[in-house]
Formats: C-alpha cells, structure tokens, sequence
C-alpha cells in the first residue's frame, strides 16, 4: 500500500514537472502575456528575430534553418519575459551581478549603470579607452570647420558634451571599475584642447559635479543611462549662460517650477535591459507655472503638425525630428539643435524660452536630407547647438568632416581641368623655392624630378612660404593639393592669414584626411581679405612625405 502511495506521489510529480515544462509552449501558442515588437525592442534593444518559412535552395541554407529556428524561439516562447525577469530578480539578490555585465553594470546604492555593450563606455571612463594624437586632431579640426562655417554666416555656435553617469557618480561604481593612473579620460582630452581654442563650448561635468552637494544623487536616474529633469535643468542654465555672453539675456524657468515626487516606481531603460523593472527610481516632473497653450510641434520629415499638450508634453522623443515654435517666448532666436537622447529632457526647457527651435539627430549633421548646411539654410538660425554625450565622442568625426555648403568634389574637379587659369600652380621641385625659412620637424626637403620629399622628424612638421601676391586680397580661394602620405589616417594641413590677422591660429587653417599612398585633395579657403602667406603641414607622422603641387584658383 505504501508503495502504491510513493508511486502515486512519483506520477503526480512528474505529471506536475510535464506540465510546467509544457506551460511556455501553450502560452506561445495561444499568444497570451507577448509583449509587442515595440516593447520588445525597447527592452533588447534590437528587433525581435524572425521566422518566415521557406524552401531552402541549396544544402548551406538548409543548414543554416536549425540555428534560424533556435534563434527565432529564444525571442518568442511563452512566458519569456516573465522567467527572464525571475532570474533576474534572483542573480541580483543573491549575487548583487545583473544577467548581462556588458549591457548593465549593478552599482552601489541602486544605481546602474551601462556596461561596455555601449561604446565601450567603462573602458573610456577608466581610461584605457581614449583618443590618440590623429584622432583628436581629427575631432578638433571637424569642430573648427563646423564653426568657422556658421559664423562666416553671423551664426553662433556651442558645443556641449553631457557627461556619462559613470563620470558624475564613480562613488557608486564598483570598485573594480576604477581608473587606471596613467591613462586618458576621452572627455578631459576634448575639454583640454577646448581650454586651448577659440570654440566655443560648455563643460557640463564640472557644472554638475559641484550641484552634487545640493541636489546629491537626483542629477541622474539610477536606474537611467540619461540625466533627470533637474541634472537637466542645471545643464540648460549653464547653457544659457553660455548664451547669454552672446546674446540678450534669455529668461529660463524658475527652480521653484520643478516638483521632485520621490521614490515613484518608474520603468527607465537600464532597468528595462536588465529586467530589474521591479526596482524604485525617483521622477523629476517638471511643472510649469505659466502654461503655454500655443506651442506648435512640426514634424520635419512628414511635412505635418504634431498634436501635442503645450504645458506637460512638450518633451521631444530622441527619434522625433521636430520644429518647434513658439509665438510667446520673450525672444525672438532662432535655435538649431544638433542632439541625441540627452537633449529629450533638455528639450522642455528650450521649447519654452526660444521663438524657434529645430532638433535634429547629430547623425544627420552630413547626410543628405537633414545636413547642417541644408538646415542652416532652411531654418536660418542665430544659433547652432551641437549637443553629444559623452560616451559618443570617440565615435563622432573619425574622418575629417569638411562643411561642404558651396562647392561638391565634383565641382572642385571641374574648376581644376586643362582648361583652367590658376591664381597659383606650381610643383613639388618649384616649391623648394618659396619656403620663407621657417620650419619644424623637418629632418630633410629634397627634390627629385619635379617632386618635393620632405621627410618628417617629428608629430608636427610644417613649412612656412613667402608671400603670394596672386592670392593676396581674396576672400575665396579654392585648393588642390598632390601628396603621398608614408602612413593611414593621416592629415594635411593647410595655414593662411588674412589682414586683420597676420599670424598663423588653428582657426585659420583648412585640414584634410589622407592615407598612406597617393592622395590628391581638394578644398576651400573662405574668409576675409587674405594676405597671400601660406603654411604646409603636410602630415602628423614620422617618414617621408612625396609633395607633388599645390594648386590655387
């Protein structure tokens, strides 16, 4: 009889065990508790994996269909969410370590915080990651062009960078993750050479770093990669400050207008990733007491208005491009935004205190539909905000980006074909003849048949040439140059001064990427009134460098 029992017992388990491990599939089956492609998409990341049956055509598809087949199930089975966020729960229980390490970083004091999956942002945080000497000069000289661009146009321009939470809260970082003594931190290189130029910036980290001692951890959502409504605020006052050495003084909303409600359970994007939604993170709302029920929303690739609430919804969505007026603002400027997910908080502020204001993704900044110069031009702006977060840097202008709002390439072969006069031609052996004297680096110039080889001794070597009256007295000239390179993503320098300022600057320069090899270049040098002085820096490398001509027209 007993025995009867114990098998009785051994059936209903394993009956039990069948059922459960049967539970998933009858859940996927009848579509029940699936969370959307959109939710899905939010949490992961990426798209969700699919299915679509088809005849395989030859043997190699045929075997590729079981790996189709297990990657496709593993996004869909039932009860997926559901599972993965109880074993979620319990890796952080029990071992304090989020399921994903390279996606979310578990901290201290209920902060995460996002994992090298991303830009390899801890890398660049603890220094081991960072710009080398032709990146950054890359980086710099990408931003002088941007620059020199808009105000040969009477158009103001600020960079800013948003700091990484991993920069503004490292006490809540675990240990393991700390900086390494002799390394570069990406964002204090930026800021270094910033310090050094005449572009104009804002550096949100120290801002930020001395608001901990009023606001403590409420800069940046713990369970957020971005900052909160107030880091936020903090951030556009800064801002605004900036602007204001400019412009007019531009009234900003009053601190006293945000509400801070404390501990409200809200789901942000590092919790979603590692399926911790169950933990608590404060929300910044932001009221304001002077409603606006005329702000206009624009959507700029539909071509249509957006309907939204003027007072608590005019937040703008990272993948929103949007125009939005404002026929109340106490100003009458005119802002184009360049952004990323960062500007979404600052957007509520900018909406409200500008007549104008267009956002646009920076990815866009030389793309075809939504180019700076194809903005510039539409929107006409008195200000061009070039906002990046900070573990986005490394990964902004990795080749040298040049404004191209007058001349194409193709236009620039055109003006130098058989056909054309030249303001100035001469070749590499001809060159050897004007150099005024002054150099750097320079270990050796020889000439053999017609070519100039400079051979470099050092990171910076230029030459200096006399005066060429042929270029004297221009406000645009354009460049062709002939050049080979002994090394890959090097660059090519070309100095000048104007009348106003007879001296060689950083800002009056024109750059080009090159690699090693033969590489023919061309560009544009606009400014006022050119005196005729030129310098070559022909590249950023040790070796020898193949000048062939230098071409004026």
């Amino acid at each position: 009889m007993e025995n009867t029992s114990f098998h009785k017992v051994k059936f209903l388990f394993a009956l039990l065990v069948l059922c459960f491990l049967f539970v998933p599939a009858i859940i996927q089956l009848s579509g029940l508790r699936q969370i959307d492609d959109e939710h899905f998409r939010q949490q992961e990341k990426r798209d969700r994996v699919k299915f679509e049956l088809q005849s395989p055509s030859d043997f190699e598809k045929l075997k590729g269909m079981p790996d189709q087949v297990n990657r496709w199930f593993n996004d869909n089975f039932g009860l997926r969410n559901d599972l993965i966020a109880a074993c979620a729960r319990l890796q952080y229980d029990l071992f304090g370590k989020s399921m994903d390490i390279q996606k979310v970083v578990i901290g201290k004091n209920g902060f995460l915080f996002l994992g090298d999956y991303f830009a390899d942002v801890l890398k660049q945080y603890m220094n081991i990651k960072y710009f080398n000497m032709n990146q950054l000069t890359v980086f710099m000289s990408s931003l002088r062009n941007i620059q020199s661009y808009l105000e040969r146009q009477n158009i103001a321009f600020l960079f800013v960078i948003v700091p990484d939470k991993h920069s503004i809260y490292p006490e809540y970082l675990p240990a393991r993750f700390s900086k390494i003594k002799n390394g570069h931190n990406s964002y204090d290189q930026i800021i270094e050479r910033l310090k050094l130029s005449d572009i104009n910036f804002v550096d949100l980290k120290n801002v930020l770093t001395k608001q901990k001692d009023n606001y403590s951890d409420r800069l940046y959502y713990k369970t957020d990669s971005h900052w909160s409504n107030i880091g936020a605020y903090i951030g556009y006052k800064a801002i605004i400050d900036k602007i204001s050495d400019t412009f007019s003084y531009i009234d900003s909303p009053s601190m006293i207008d945000i509400n801070i409600l404390q501990s409200r359970y809200y789901r942000y994007d590092l919790s979603q990733m590692s399926k911790l939604t169950w933990m608590d993170d404060f929300y910044a709302d932001v009221y304001f007491s002077k409603p606006l029920a005329n702000l206009k929303f624009h959507d700029l690739r539909t071509d249509h208005g957006l309907q939204q609430n003027s007072n608590q919804d005019n937040f703008v969505e990272t993948f929103e491009y949007v125009k939005v007026t404002n026929s109340e603002a106490e100003n009458s400027y005119k802002v184009l935004m360049l952004r990323d997910s960062f500007c979404n908080a600052l957007s509520q502020f900018f909406s409200r205190d500008f007549q104008e204001v267009t956002y646009i993704d920076h990815e866009e900044i030389d793309k075809t539909d939504f180019s700076l110069p194809q903005m510039v031009n539409k929107n006409k702006p008195d200000i061009v905000i070039f906002e990046i977060a900070e573990r986005l840097l490394m990964y902004k202008f990795k080749d040298f980006f040049i404004v191209k709002n007058s001349l194409s390439r193709h236009d620039f072969k055109h003006l130098f074909d058989d056909t054309s006069s030249y303001l100035l031609d001469i070749k590499g052996s001809d060159i050897g003849k004007i150099i005024h004297g002054k150099s750097q680096d320079i270990k050796s110039i020889d000439v053999e048949q017609d070519v100039m080889l400079i051979s470099s001794s050092g990171e910076d070597p230029f030459i200096e040439m006399q005066r060429f009256d042929a270029v004297a007295g221009k406000d645009s000239v354009a460049i062709k140059i002939d050049i080979q390179s002994p090394e890959d993503n090097d660059i090519t320098q070309i100095f000048y001064q104007t009348a106003d300022e007879p001296f060689f600057s950083e800002s009056k320069s024109v750059s080009f990427t090159i690699n090693k090899g033969h590489n023919i270049i061309y560009g544009k040098i606009d400014d006022t009134y050119l005196n005729g002085v030129l310098r070559i820096d022909p590249g950023r490398n040790k070796g020898t460098y193949h000048l062939n001509s230098l071409i004026i027209r």
